[in-house]
């Protein structure tokens, strides 16, 4: 479902997600493109963001600790991050759009795939 058929009220956002855009501009070298990109990312696409973005609480460390032992198991990698993310998405019932489903299905996660057929 592409997300102009979504409304933002719906649409939620990871606190790892936020982890990782403060991430990419802190590994920019100081100078011209990374001041500018801190600044627009701290004032323009953070607010944005307010009320939206679903944290890394109790339960969620449950479902992480849980999926995280059954993937290694089953001898399968799921990186911390996406690990992260599909347990918060469990703890919260939410559907995940994104190329990488294997960690979220294998968290009972419903994912669609937005760059499949049909979404």
């Amino acid at each position: 479902m592409p997300s102009a058929l979504l409304p933002s009220r719906w649409r939620r956002f990871f606190v790892v997600t936020v982890a990782e855009l403060r991430l990419g501009v802190a590994r920019l070298p100081g100078g011209r493109r990374r001041k500018p990109l801190a600044e627009h990312l701290e004032t323009k696409v953070l607010p944005a963001l307010r009320g939206r973005v679903l944290a890394f609480d109790l339960p969620a460390a449950q479902a992480y600790a849980e999926l995280m032992a059954k993937a290694q198991a089953a001898g399968k990698v799921i990186g911390q991050a996406f690990g992260l993310m599909a347990a918060i998405a469990k703890t919260h019932g939410m559907m995940v759009a994104t190329r990488d489903t294997v960690p979220f299905t294998a968290e009972g996660v419903r994912v669609i795939h937005p760059w499949s057929e049909g979404g």
